[in-house]
């Protein structure tokens, strides 16, 4: 059974920490947390430095690893090394890990990391025979106010309902952004623990969600051009090729929300009830629905789900899936 980043302390306090992990999936902060919890649960502050050390496949020889998993504790009675961008192991790297899977060494937890695991691959289906896997997945829709009061309370913010809301808006690319944003809050305003709507309009910036609108409008429109300048302002804000598509997803998704709302003479109230988006926006999602048809928000979401696919499981850039992705939405 898979466990998540909440499963983990859990899990130590009730079962013996296992000699492999797995961490898989997109969501960089779920990969950075996992790791945290593992190097925290078994190194001591002054032991870490001599006993963690970060390998990553295809630029180290396994032979390597091998060593480092091998190598005697030091102040610590086990060491832990990680394996990053694990999807990127051969089945010759695996010939040479296999003797330490088979018979793991006791002073050593040894941990992989891969943000997009092609399941087809024979290494990654080795992997998840040997390891205790822990998902680093995106959030649904419905968990992001969960991570939003758990990052407050560690900074010991609280949210009110509107602010949870505009906050899912600005900042909710990826959880290692929403992290950053939280953080900003706490920083510029200062002692202030009781966060509002309006701190979120004052701190956090709003030329994001009109990157993504102006996509939408863009591919609605079956303007390609328009629509590919967009796409490239959506990655100049640094973030990461799958995150982006979660965010036009969910885009997608409210339009068709929306669409199907106003069919139905929904006020605005309800549709903002409905599909969790603050009051000051829906009047933008509902111009933007009249651009779409039912057919062309229907196909657009199956070629959303074939390019969430071929992204994580694709050897080819995940930049080009993008792009492939906005000339089918475009044509449709």
């Amino acid at each position: 059974m898979s466990l998540t980043l909440h499963d983990l302390a859990n899990r130590f306090s009730k079962k013996p920490i296992s000699p492999f992990y797995f961490i898989m999936g997109p969501e960089v902060f779920l990969i950075k947390e996992s790791l945290c919890k593992i190097q925290s649960h078994i190194l001591s502050p002054e032991a870490l430095d001599f006993n963690y050390e970060v390998f990553c496949a295809g630029e180290v020889e396994m032979e390597r690893v091998c060593e480092a998993v091998e190598t005697l504790p030091v102040l610590s009675t086990k060491r832990v090394v990680v394996c990053e961008e694990a999807h990127r192991l051969k089945e010759s790297d695996w010939k040479i890990l296999k003797p330490i899977m088979n018979n793991p060494v006791e002073t050593c937890v040894l941990v992989f990391v891969s943000s997009h695991p092609d399941k087809r691959k024979k290494v990654i289906k080795e992997l998840l025979i040997f390891c205790e896997v822990i998902l680093a997945s995106a959030p649904k829709d419905a968990q992001w106010p969960m991570w939003l009061k758990w990052m407050g309370e560690k900074e010991g913010l609280s949210f009110s309902d509107s602010a949870v809301a505009l906050i899912r808006e600005y900042a909710c690319y990826d959880l290692l952004h929403l992290e950053t944003e939280v953080k900003k809050l706490k920083s510029f305003l200062g002692p202030k623990k009781n966060i509002s709507a309006e701190d979120i309009l004052n701190v956090l910036p709003r030329v994001r969600p009109e990157n993504i609108f102006d996509l939408s409008k863009a591919i609605g429109q079956k303007n390609l051009s328009s629509a590919l300048v967009c796409l490239a302002r959506l990655l100049e804000d640094n973030h990461n090729e799958v995150s982006v598509l979660s965010l036009i997803s969910r885009h997608i998704r409210i339009l068709a929300r929306v669409k199907e709302g106003v069919k139905k003479g929904h006020t605005e109230q309800t549709l903002c009830n409905k599909t969790g988006v603050p009051r000051f926006f829906i009047r933008d999602y509902i111009r933007e629905s009249d651009l779409w048809t039912n057919q062309k928000l229907f196909s657009t979401i199956e070629i959303l789900k074939a390019t969430d696919k071929a992204l994580k499981s694709s050897p080819l850039s995940a930049h080009i899936w993008l792009e492939n992705f906005i000339i089918k939405t475009c044509s449709v």
